[in-house]
């Protein structure tokens, strides 16, 4: 027998509506959450890394952080050395140059590059054994000391990449 009571009618719709606004709040927060949580580690990590490699933390003037390697694919090569130069002396910009051997580091790139304060050098790869950087190099976007967001470096990403960082100066 179906309850057709005027209260229940007045009060299903009523029902209804916050059963959809718990059942919003149960499945959304979480999801907040856990994103907080996850940047949260990243900042963590990237600051361990940073403390390993150079005795500092995320500095509070630089914006981006870009990881690269030079091996692999030429063409990533190509474009994160040409980001590396033209934003070299922009100080929003830290840059990491991981590599097994400093060989190459030191075919690419001056001495005046190397030793430049806004470079990195990770001779060690340590970005790769902690997971900090995984493959050919990543880029972390970091606000008021904390990482918002991060990109993985592919040759099928890079250009959107390159072309959404541009904008963050």
């Amino acid at each position: 027998m179906k309850n057709t009571s005027v209260a229940y009618k007045l009060l299903s719709p009523i029902l209804y509506s916050r059963y959809r606004i718990l059942l919003f709040v149960i499945c959304i927060f979480p999801i907040q959450f856990s994103c907080n949580q996850n940047s949260s580690e990243k900042t963590i990590a990237l600051n361990n890394y940073l403390h390993k490699i150079s005795n500092s933390s995320i500095h509070p003037t630089k914006r981006v952080y870009v990881f690269f390697q030079l091996q692999g694919c030429s063409s990533c090569i190509h474009k994160m050395l040409e980001l590396f130069k033209e934003n070299l002396n922009n100080d929003s910009y830290c840059f990491v140059v991981t590599e097994i051997g400093s060989k190459t580091i030191k075919s690419l790139l001056s001495t005046h590059e190397i030793n430049h304060k806004n470079v990195l050098l990770d001779s060690k790869a340590i970005a790769s054994q902690d997971k900090i950087m995984i493959g050919q190099g990543i880029v972390y976007l970091v606000e008021n000391g904390n990482v918002i967001a991060d990109y993985t470096i592919n040759p099928e990403s890079i250009d959107e990449i390159l072309k959404m960082i541009s904008y963050t100066d």
